[in-house]
């Protein structure tokens, strides 16, 4: 109080804008409970354009399982003809070889033909997809997480820290599965680079 007049929120009531990234199964399961767990805060009228939830997955039936996560939000990485892609990308068809592509994938590997089953606890099935899918953002993972960036980092919002100019990025995967042990990393820095972009 100041001079007999409330000066409203102190310092401690600012809020970091977050992301809470889900990869895989276990990772779409934590990221879908705490989003659960976040709505239910007394003050998630004021940090709910600061916190977002995002779930990655090669499994269909797990990500439509995951209701605390927007629809919009979620994101089927495996609908794709992964074989017909790798050999374009190995430059057997009308392609050139793309090196940063084939310096990872083994010449003699098949990969599955299933879609939306899941990456089989094989990282390099989920590196793939992910790929696939960043190359040329086809599934619209770097376009939705721009805007949801645009959104957190408002500075006109009156609930949000603007002090340090922080924004947290949380992925939650497990290293053992496929989808989040063949994501993790590429995630890690394309988040890191998308949050300097965004100033």
């Amino acid at each position: 109080v100041r001079g007999g007049v409330a000066m409203g929120l102190l310092s401690s009531d600012k809020f970091k804008p977050t992301l809470f990234i889900g990869l895989g199964g276990n990772g779409g399961k934590i990221v879908n409970l705490m989003a659960a767990r976040l709505r239910r805060h007394p003050h998630w009228d004021r940090i709910s354009d600061l916190n977002h939830f995002v779930a990655i997955d090669t499994n269909k039936d797990d990500l439509d399982k995951l209701k605390d996560i927007p629809l919009e939000c979620r994101f089927l990485i495996s609908s794709f003809d992964s074989r017909s892609y790798v050999e374009r990308k190995r430059g057997q068809r009308e392609l050139h070889e793309d090196k940063l592509l084939t310096q990872w994938v083994p010449s003699n590997y098949q990969f599955r033909t299933t879609q939306g089953a899941g990456a089989g606890q094989i990282r390099m099935e989920s590196r793939l997809r992910l790929y696939y899918n960043l190359e040329e953002d086809r599934a619209g993972i770097r376009r939705k997480i721009s805007g949801l960036l645009q959104d957190a980092t408002r500075r006109e919002n009156p609930w949000r820290d603007n002090d340090d100019k922080v924004v947290r990025v949380m992925i939650y995967g497990s290293v053992a599965g496929g989808t989040g042990s063949g994501g993790f990393l590429p995630m890690a820095y394309l988040l890191r680079q998308m949050v300097e972009d965004a100033g």
